[in-house]
């Protein structure tokens, strides 16, 4: 394995990965490698240091499509070791040339790894998995701290059903061989299973909540409120909301907000750069659409944000508008088919672009 993004080093055969690049990256790719799919159903992480962390990923890269990276959210395990189903995958088919792994920011303690390995099917690789899977670490959601969704996103069994079905099979068992007495219910041992069900999902929680809870510590404690904002999961979208502050006036601005996100959720996105941009007027209209339409794309093309710009407004993109061409020649700022602004481009990068309307042409309508 080489080490693609960020600093490290190799200490035998382990990979020894101690900070992020400049962009705050940490990424892995392997050697020369290629292997049919259909025979390693198996993909195994070893690593001798990997404390939780959040929205890391782990990919490979098919040679019927060299040019993407197909990605899946990672397992960070109690153990050192992460076993992935992989033939549930569709695009794990074919000829696999390469593997990699990823994360942003979180490099608060050094990341080791001891290897990379494809396995053939096998009961033990399969009972692996599923282990790994209900005791996958699960990060901070929005919701109480007192819910557990439960192991990984692509698990055959979930903690609650397991415990379920424990507690339904283990009755059943006692059942069973309490034959003789059939007429009579042992209240007693339907409790006893069924705390040890509960028992069995209150441990999962408590061990994920203290692995919560160390992510916490490393992450935030000690930090300004910036700092805490560029590492936690709106770090993107606070970092574009300070880049187009320096293009906005001291006054109190009205902007308008569209696009497609950062992050492709812009139901979420557009509220949270609202709130970012205060005290100035964000505007998205768009959003009280999208709450009720079946699609982004669909909202996207229904409704046309043109007809709401005025002299002195701003248009704020968040990714990309397919609606919005700007021709910078002649500061022409074209929304679809129907409306064309004299406008001036104040920025623009990869995240987004942000336009400053001098007036409407007069051919709109």
């Amino acid at each position: 394995m080489i080490l693609q993004r960020g600093n490290g080093y190799t200490e035998g055969n382990q990979l020894v990965i101690t900070e992020t690049d400049e962009k705050q990256r940490i990424r892995i790719i392997s050697q020369h490698i290629s292997f049919k799919a259909e025979e390693m159903p198996f993909m195994a992480w070893t690593f001798s240091e990997f404390s939780p962390r959040a929205n890391v990923w782990v990919g490979w890269v098919a040679k019927n499509n060299p040019g993407k990276l197909n990605t899946i959210p990672a397992i960070i395990p109690l153990d050192s070791t992460a076993v992935y189903r992989m033939k549930d995958y569709p695009n794990w088919k074919g000829d696999i040339i390469a593997f990699g792994l990823g994360f942003d920011r979180q490099m608060f303690e050094p990341v080791i790894l001891e290897s990379v390995e494809v396995r053939p099917y096998s009961t033990c690789s399969m009972l692996e998995s599923i282990w790994d899977e209900l005791t996958a670490f699960e990060s901070w959601t929005l919701r109480s701290i007192n819910t557990i969704k439960g192991g990984y996103s692509n698990a055959i069994f979930r903690p609650v059903p397991v415990a379920f079905l424990w507690v339904i099979l283990s009755f059943a068992t006692y059942r069973f061989l309490q034959i003789k007495n059939a007429n009579k219910v042992n209240r007693h041992a339907f409790i006893t299973f069924s705390i040890i069900g509960w028992l069995i999902l209150d441990v999962l929680w408590q061990i994920n909540l203290f692995r919560q809870n160390y992510l916490t510590y490393h992450l935030y404690a000690g930090k300004t409120l910036q700092e805490k904002r560029l590492a936690g999961p709106d770090a993107t979208i606070y970092a574009f909301s300070k880049e187009i502050r320096k293009y906005l006036p001291d006054s109190r601005a009205r902007i308008l907000l569209t696009g497609k996100g950062l992050l492709g959720n812009v139901i979420y996105e557009q509220p949270r750069l609202q709130y970012f941009l205060l005290p100035h007027n964000v505007t998205y209209l768009e959003n009280n659409f999208a709450l009720y339409s079946k699609s982004l794309d669909e909202y996207n093309y229904k409704f046309n944000i043109g007809g709401y710009l005025r002299t002195g407004n701003y248009l704020l993109v968040s990714g990309h508008d397919d609606r919005i061409v700007y021709d910078q020649l002649n500061n022409r700022l074209i929304i679809g088919k129907k409306y064309r602004f004299i406008a001036r481009l104040r920025y623009k990068s990869n995240y987004g672009a942000l336009y400053y309307i001098i007036k409407k042409e007069r051919n709109n309508s």
